[in-house]
This record gives C-alpha cells, structure tokens and sequence, in this order.
C-alpha cells in the first residue's frame, strides 16, 4: 500500500523536493538510515529523484538513537540503576507494650 507518512514496510510517494534523508528522517528519526532507503531502492538515482517517485521503505531497520547532549551549565546526570525484581511488601515494625 501507498502511505502519505514513510512507514517502514510500506512504499511511499515522494514529494516536490524530497529527499531520501528527509524520508529517513521522518520514517526512522534518523537521516543516518538513509544508505538503507538507497539499498532497497536500487534503481532509483538519490540525486536525482523525480517528485511523484516511489520509493519503497524497508522494515525491520532499527532507528540509531540521537545523542542528547545536557544543556551547558546543567549537573551531570547519574545513571540509574537498574530495575531489580519485585520484593514483599517490608514487615510493619512491631511496638513494644506500655505498661
């Protein structure tokens, strides 16, 4: 199916000056996923892509995360530690008798 948003798995119409980083961009948040639009569109020119051109956007293709760099200024943030299992509620404390 033709979507009109780049949908992985899918095959999309190019718009008037689209371009298959700004695909990539919007399909896997990332232009660096771009080489793999190129790949699966073989007979495609990614310099010279007509409007209207309909390029197939491949699935299975994880996005490569965006580094966040903090703010200048900002406290480094500490890593958390890792989630460990569930554990029991704690026992309530028990109080001595006043007498």
């Amino acid at each position: 199916a033709i979507k009109s948003v780049p949908t992985p798995g899918n095959y999309y119409r190019l718009g008037d000056k689209e371009t298959l980083s700004d695909v990539a961009k919007r399909a896997y948040g990332n232009t660096k996923r771009t080489p793999d639009l190129v790949s699966a569109n073989p007979s495609l020119d990614p310099k010279r892509l007509p409007p209207g051109a309909l390029i197939y956007v491949p699935a299975g293709i994880e996005p490569i995360p965006t580094p966040v760099e903090p703010a200048k200024g900002a406290p480094a943030m500490a890593t958390p530690a890792p989630a460990s299992k569930a554990t029991a509620a704690p026992t309530p404390p028990v109080f001595a008798k006043s007498k």
